[in-house]
């Protein structure tokens, strides 16, 4: 991973990946935004309750690079909608 800076983000939803039986409790979402792709990694969960696929959010957080893609651990969001 690289160093960390704080960013805030805004895109669209496009998948949310589940942990399974044997693995870590850590809900991932993949984001699409001008800029890319970005993750947003929940650490210590193993559903989302709120978040669907194709939402808009505003996600804030510190961003790290993980295996080539930006990262944010545990972000602050709000949803704006579907859009």
């Amino acid at each position: 991973m690289e160093n960390s800076r704080f960013v805030a983000i805004e895109g669209r939803v496009i998948s949310i990946t589940y942990p399974g039986a044997d693995e870590a409790p850590m809900v991932r979402v993949n984001v699409q935004r001008d800029e890319g792709l970005l993750t947003l990694v929940f650490q210590s969960r193993t559903t989302l309750e709120a978040i669907e696929i194709g939402q808009w959010l505003r996600a804030q957080g510190n961003v790290v690079t993980v295996h080539g893609v930006p990262t944010i651990f545990n972000p602050r969001y709000t949803i704006e909608g579907h859009g």
